[in-house]
């Protein structure tokens, strides 16, 4: 029986290419010699934060198509990767042209009518050491599992210790201590953390963050029956507002910058923080700064919450319903899940492990805080928008209300208007 891990995922593609162009990418082909082929997309352009990180990757993704080609002789897999601007209307036109992929790699279900219910294909073991499979249910109607986990963000703060030291500040555990970490860094000259939230997903990210800490039951906010009115993600906002009073984002926060200005400013010691989005970048780190000069930490507690790492939906994989190799594709994706090759994504890309039945250990330091804070009730679930339009609807006022054209109350009423119009 296969083991796997608990995970996230990464959103569904299509092609914005005639159908005739769509038909020579899509997933209905066999290989030369009648080989079964399983054509699988995804919309990542790069893969983690750097070029080595990159390249790290596809050499894993390589690795593990080849093993599960060993396990499977006649198999094929062919990927293709497109960015992620309008993944979904691309993989919209590969449906309606009958040339979409067997698998697509997905964050979460939005393309729950044209993707393969999992539910009756997981065995009982899976169900038990899957322990993010509720999470991927947020935006299907039907209320089934579209996409399987494979990948979880690991969320966590890097930060340059020789930039601490020189503003007399200490790695800080609560809010408050953020934010005068924050204070004290400028009082140097120094950059907390440079952020765009011009940009797409920033804010949002930080707020799910924030959020996570508050919110009990994450079940509940995925199903939209909690609101962004209440209590608790209203108490996120607020305090994700008072970064900006405090200047921990650099000058101009509310511009698009340019792409990869946060790590950028972190790798070249103009900033004295990076929020790892995906994964902790140490290697490149390291070489940037000094062996001895990276830590991490966790986002420090809101009042009333606790330190947290982001244990949101990374990577996951659904089937294509239009597939004709639907039980290899099932075969395939639950390959990913298998301790063997999530050990493997932990040696390569250090890419945390989800499966309870996953044993790695690491000398390295930091490599050891990452594992040992894996665990409840550290690693935790964001609050992120839960479907196409509400996630649409939080990008369109972000820039408003990180310059305050917006008040957070106005902010939050508009997105619950979009939560109750679209709550199943």
């Amino acid at each position: 029986m296969i083991k796997v891990r608990k995970a996230t995922l990464a959103l569904a593609v299509a092609v914005t290419l005639g159908a005739a162009s769509l038909a020579a990418c899509g997933g209905n082909s066999s290989g030369s010699g009648g080989a079964a082929k399983l054509v699988v997309w995804d919309p990542i352009a790069t893969y983690g934060e750097s070029p080595e990180q990159d390249k790290a990757w596809r050499g894993m993704l390589a690795e593990i198509d080849k093993r599960f080609v060993a396990k499977h002789p006649g198999a094929e897999i062919e990927h293709k990767s497109f960015g992620y601007d309008g993944y979904p209307q691309r993989i919209a036109s590969a449906v309606a042209a009958n040339a979409a992929p067997d698998i697509a790699w997905d964050w979460g279900d939005t393309n729950w009518q044209i993707t393969e219910p999992l539910n009756d294909r997981l065995s009982a073991q899976q169900k038990s050491d899957l322990t993010l499979l509720e999470q991927t249910v947020t935006s299907a109607k039907d209320g089934k599992i579209h996409v399987l986990p494979w990948g979880t963000y690991q969320g966590v703060w890097v930060y340059n210790k020789k930039l601490f030291a020189q503003a007399g500040v200490e790695v800080p555990t609560t809010q408050a201590a953020f934010l005068t970490a924050c204070d004290a860094l400028n009082g140097k000259g120094i950059v907390p953390s440079k952020v765009s939230f011009g940009a797409p997903n920033w804010f949002n990210r930080l707020d799910a963050l924030y959020a996570g800490q508050l919110i009990g039951d994450i079940s509940q906010w995925n199903r939209q029956g909690i609101p962004y009115t209440g209590p608790e993600y209203k108490a996120a906002t607020v305090e994700l507002m008072k970064t900006f009073d405090h200047k921990c984002w650099g000058d101009h926060p509310e511009s698009k910058g340019t792409p990869g200005d946060h790590e950028q400013s972190f790798m070249s010691g103009k900033s004295a923080m990076l929020y790892a989005r995906s994964s902790v970048p140490l290697a490149e780190a390291r070489k940037a700064l000094g062996k001895d000069n990276v830590g991490v930490f966790l986002q420090p507690a809101l009042p009333g919450g606790k330190p947290n790492m982001d244990a949101s939906l990374a990577q996951g994989m659904s089937i294509m319903s239009s597939s004709k190799q639907k039980d290899l594709a099932w075969q395939y994706i639950s390959f990913y899940t298998d301790v063997d090759q999530q050990e493997l994504a932990w040696q390569t890309v250090q890419q945390l492990p989800n499966n309870t039945k996953v044993k790695v250990t690491s000398t390295d330091p930091v490599l050891r805080q990452l594992l040992a804070w894996a665990v409840d009730p550290q690693f935790q679930v964001g609050a992120w928008p839960v479907n196409p339009d509400e996630s649409q609807a939080y990008a369109r006022m972000t820039p408003d209300v990180v310059t305050g054209r917006l008040a957070v109350d106005d902010f939050l009423s508009k997105m619950q208007v979009v939560r109750t119009k679209t709550k199943g």
